[in-house]
């Protein structure tokens, strides 16, 4: 009985980290949505990209989170693992202005949270509140 009652626990804590996630990427979502309209009206579109790219990406696990669809804890992995290298590669290089490091710093919180979502989508409560099944990637 003592069992099912941590389970329950660990699980409603889990439920509510990802209602804070969920949240947390819906700001991500806003804020690279103004970006992305910001740069169209100075009219560099290479950044343009990237900013839509990174709307598309955080919009979809938004809604992933937000419907608690299994497939985005795979999704959500795969993104920071890839997000944490391109971050943490980045911060070596060179800052020119105190706009350049700032930026090393967003990039190193960036790692911190990659890493973060790593550990925590790795967690076997987690899993259990998507019904994620395999060992594939997890």
């Amino acid at each position: 009985m003592e069992e099912i009652i941590k389970k329950d626990i660990a699980t409603e804590k889990a439920n509510t980290i990802i209602n804070r996630k969920q949240k947390v990427y819906l700001v991500m979502t806003c804020v690279t949505a103004f970006a992305s309209i910001y740069k169209i009206s100075e009219g560099a579109t290479d950044s343009v990209m990237k900013a839509g790219l990174a709307f598309f990406v955080y919009f979809t696990i938004y809604m992933g989170l937000r419907h608690r669809k299994n497939w985005v804890m795979a999704f959500i992995l795969i993104f920071s693992v890839f997000a944490m290298l391109t971050s943490f590669l980045s911060s070596f290089e060179p800052a020119k202005d105190i706009g350049s490091l700032s930026g090393k710093v967003v990039d190193i919180v960036f790692v911190l949270f990659s890493a973060y979502q790593i550990y925590f989508f790795s967690k076997k409560e987690v899993k259990a509140l998507f019904n994620a099944q395999g060992t594939i990637i997890y």
